[in-house]
C-alpha cells in the first residue's frame, strides 16, 4: 500500500482526483484500499526556521487483476524521458530499456506505454494500454495509466 502525506488544505482536491479513479475501479470490479486519516499536525524546518503543518496521509492501493493476468507496472515515455512505475527495483531494471513492443497486437507503433503484465503461472507479456483489455479480457490500460500517473 502506497502512503502519501500531504498537505491538509489540499487534501479535498486531491481526495476527489482519487474519488474518480475510486468509481472506475468499482465499475471494472478492481480491488482497491482508499482511506485519509484525521489531519496532524508536524514541525518543519526550511531554511534554519521552524513551521507548523497540518498534513493528512493518504493510503491508496489498487490490484489490476482479472482473468489470472495481473498488472506488475507500467513503462512510460514522456518528452522523450522512459519513466517505469514497478514496486520492485528488480523490475525497473528488467524493463527500463524496453522497446514499446506489444506482445499483443505485434504492430510496429510509436506507443508512449506499455504495462507489463505477468499470469499466475508466471508467464509475462509487454502489453501496449490500448491493448491490455482486449489481452486480458477485463482490465482497463487507461485507468492503470491514470492511477500510475497519479501515484507517481
Amino acid at each position: 500500500m502506497a502512503t502519501y502525506t500531504i498537505l491538509n488544505s489540499m487534501s479535498e482536491e486531491i481526495c476527489k482526483k482519487i474519488k474518480h479513479i475510486v468509481r472506475k475501479c468499482e465499475k471494472n470490479h478492481i480491488d482497491y484500499t482508499f482511506n485519509v486519516s484525521e489531519p496532524y499536525t508536524k514541525l518543519v524546518k526550511v531554511n534554519g526556521k521552524s513551521f507548523e503543518v497540518c498534513l493528512v496521509d493518504l493510503n491508496l492501493d489498487v490490484t489490476f487483476k482479472f482473468n489470472g493476468w495481473c498488472s506488475l507496472g507500467m513503462v512510460q515515455r514522456k518528452d522523450g524521458i522512459v519513466q517505469c512505475y514497478f514496486d520492485n527495483a528488480d523490475l525497473i531494471k528488467q524493463y527500463k530499456d524496453t522497446d514499446f513492443h506489444c506482445d499483443h497486437c505485434h504492430k510496429k507503433v510509436h506507443r508512449n506505454s506499455v504495462v507489463i503484465l505477468e499470469h499466475d503461472n508466471g508467464e509475462r507479456k509487454v502489453v501496449g494500454t490500448s491493448c491490455v483489455t482486449e489481452f486480458t479480457s477485463g482490465l482497463d490500460g487507461n485507468l492503470i495509466a491514470e492511477v500510475n500517473d497519479y501515484m507517481s
